[in-house]
């Protein structure tokens, strides 16, 4: 006769180890958008900064059987498409932490459950209560600079740019316009994925 506790035991077991692989992929992937982000923003910088000179990066481009020349092409090109790209990987972003901090609810929920078939409140806690217990300083350090510093440096980082941007000679409207839609947008996500939770309540 097949033990009951036995096989509950297994089958959350086996879906306890699921979730936490699931949250440290969606955890690798959070890290690398960050980077990437951060990456954007100082690009964005760098063409509004060197508006003069940065689309000759771009000059005799070889792709085999031909060249391309992109350093006719305006610069508010290459600032909208990077404006662009920054506000798809923001979107990706905010998503995937939305998603690990529901996924740790979850594991906590597992967590509990595992542990009431043992009989043990701490066997099955190592993301839940033992990992809270005696928290150090340095991790409420880092949790501070991550979930209320850097969204208010993204914030401002954006303003900037495209203050600076509309302070360029030779602006092109259709363009400006366009990127400060993306820019108030990219605002709107840093302010409503975490600033706002902090003062809803």
């Amino acid at each position: 006769m097949i033990n009951m506790d036995s096989l509950k035991l297994n089958i959350l077991h086996d879906h306890y180890k699921e979730t936490f692989s699931h949250i440290r992929e969606r955890e690798r992937q959070r890290n690398r958008l960050f980077v990437l982000i951060v990456a954007l923003i100082g690009i964005l910088f760098i063409e509004i900064s060197y508006s003069d000179i940065f689309p000759k990066i771009f000059e005799n481009i070889n792709l085999g059987s031909f060249n391309l020349d992109l350093s006719k092409l305006p610069i508010f090109v290459f600032i909208s498409i990077t404006w662009t790209y920054l506000f798809i990987l923001v979107l990706n972003y905010c998503q995937a932490i939305i998603i690990i901090e529901k996924h740790y609810e979850y594991l906590h929920t597992l967590e509990k459950k595992l542990s009431d078939i043992f009989n043990d409140k701490e066997i099955y806690s190592r993301e839940g209560r033992v990992y809270l217990k005696n928290y150090s300083a340095f991790s409420n350090f880092v949790w501070i600079i991550y979930v209320h510093i850097f969204p208010v440096i993204f914030i401002i980082s954006i303003a900037f740019l495209i203050i600076f941007e509309w302070g360029m000679k030779n602006s092109l409207y259709p363009y400006l316009i366009y990127d400060s839609i993306i820019a108030i947008t990219i605002a709107f996500c840093f302010f409503l994925h975490r600033i706002w939770p902090l003062y809803r309540y």
